[in-house]
């Protein structure tokens, strides 16, 4: 699965205030059954909710049915980038990166992360990571603690196909 190596269009997302308050969208590459794709979710989200609601901060939310299904990891770049900028008044998804399931054997397959940085040239990094490690690689990438390249450095599963 390819990427583009920037984004430059994720540019009008630059002065949202407060993304690391928001949830990675997850995205279906796979047509994962609905009841699995929840799951996934709800996994994911279960011991990484910071807060009570309804002003929890979660890890991880569906993105919107009608950007859910994609069928590459380009097609869920672009579909959440346009969601993200077209909602950028009212944000409910962290716009500089989501996850995506390519496989329903998420044990031993992982999850694909996409991470778009938000200075200039808007550089694109996308890894597989093991889903034991996706709420730390999510959370630094959230926090801006470290980089997408030293974040795929220590996370990554292999490359991107």
């Amino acid at each position: 699965m390819s990427l583009p190596r920037y984004a430059p269009e994720i540019a009008q997302l630059g002065g949202v205030r407060g993304p690391e308050f928001l949830p990675f969208a997850l995205y279906n590459l796979a047509g994962i059954p609905s009841r699995y794709i929840e799951s996934l979710e709800a996994g994911l989200d279960e011991n990484n909710i910071i807060g009570t609601e309804p002003n929890a901060i979660h890890l991880v939310s569906l993105a919107p049915e009608s950007v859910l299904q994609q069928e590459t990891l380009h097609d869920a770049l672009v579909a959440h980038i346009q969601y993200c900028t077209a909602h950028m008044d009212k944000l409910d998804y962290f716009p500089f990166g989501f996850l995506a399931a390519h496989d329903r054997c998420w044990d031993r397959q992982g999850l694909y992360l996409v991470y778009i940085d938000f200075e200039e040239p808007f550089e694109v990094t996308g890894f597989r990571v093991p889903l034991d490690d996706v709420s730390t690689a999510v959370n630094i990438l959230r926090d801006n603690d470290n980089g997408a390249k030293e974040v795929r450095d220590i996370y990554d599963m292999g490359m991107l196909k």
